[in-house]
């Protein structure tokens, strides 16, 4: 197989979730002019020994096999794009995480579990997310454009240096498809409404707020001067925040890890939430 530095990779099962996740891939890819490397796997942690050298073992290598072409033929139909499909015998998480090591970008798709946030189940797209060695991308169970005038990206900012990475790829992003950048910061407080410090406490977490917002549009500004950035600071959970910011949003991109405190966007917590309930797809800048 050739070198997947200059690829992008999408996971791929059958499932609609992966159907939807190839599509993307495709169209990103495109965009990007890289061919995409579609992976199908038997989801086992190793091939059974009882299994090898048996007619099961053909059966099981051809059907991971056409697995693996029909997510391909999928992705040519999507987009012009030059596409690659691999099958292999272990864990779907464990093959996209290795070959996340040269690739540009991996997309894998995600269940919907119902809209109650805080309900944070595993799966691969959360172990790819938290593993993989590039960017990661975590489409939706419909399919959602890329970035254009009409649809906007929205970027988690909290001042953190991965946030000054998504922040980067975000503009990127925007500015070339020419669409709107809504930077996204949300605070709070620990104290209670009622409490006497509350009034106090709550300015600073605003204030502070402010100042990374702004410092997030100087730091684009220089190289993208006529983007057109939307900031939003509010009150709140930093989930519901950034959530409910991109209901009318293309993409939501975000850190691998934030601060902490301040719309903290460590996974396992804000991130995941963010990944579970969004309503776009979710890409996750390392």
């Amino acid at each position: 197989m050739n070198s997947m530095e200059n690829k992008v990779i999408a996971g791929y099962d059958g499932s609609e979730e992966s159907k939807i996740a190839v599509r993307w891939a495709a169209v990103v890819a495109k965009r990007r002019a890289v061919p995409l490397l579609v992976v199908a796997a038997t989801d086992w942690d190793e091939p059974p020994k009882d299994l090898q050298g048996t007619k099961l073992a053909t059966f099981s290598d051809q059907l991971i096999y056409d697995t693996a072409h029909a997510g391909a033929l999928l992705a040519r139909k999507a987009a012009t794009v030059e596409v690659e499909a691999i099958g292999v015998q272990r864990k779907a998480s464990a093959a996209l995480i290795e070959y996340s090591s040269e690739a540009q970008l991996i997309v894998v798709g995600h269940q919907d579990r119902g809209k109650l946030r805080g309900v944070l189940p595993g799966s691969v797209a959360y172990a790819v997310a938290n593993h993989a060695k590039c960017p990661v991308a975590i489409a939706r169970s419909e399919l959602h454009p890329l970035p254009t005038s009409d649809y906007p990206s929205v970027v988690a900012i909290d001042g953190s240096q991965h946030s000054d990475n998504a922040l980067e790829t975000a503009a990127r992003w925007a500015f070339e498809t020419n669409s709107l950048l809504r930077t996204v910061v949300a605070w709070k407080t620990t104290l209670a409404p009622t409490h006497v410090n509350y009034a106090e406490k709550a300015a600073q977490a605003a204030r502070h707020a402010r100042e990374i917002s702004q410092a997030a549009t100087e730091q684009v500004a220089p190289a993208y001067p006529e983007l057109q950035v939307e900031p939003v600071i509010a009150e709140g959970r930093a989930a519901d925040v950034i959530i409910d910011t991109a209901a009318d949003a293309s993409l939501i991109i975000m850190g691998a890890r934030g601060l902490g405190g301040l719309a903290s966007l460590l996974l396992g917590s804000v991130s995941r939430e963010v990944i579970e309930h969004a309503q776009c797809p979710v890409y996750i800048v390392r």
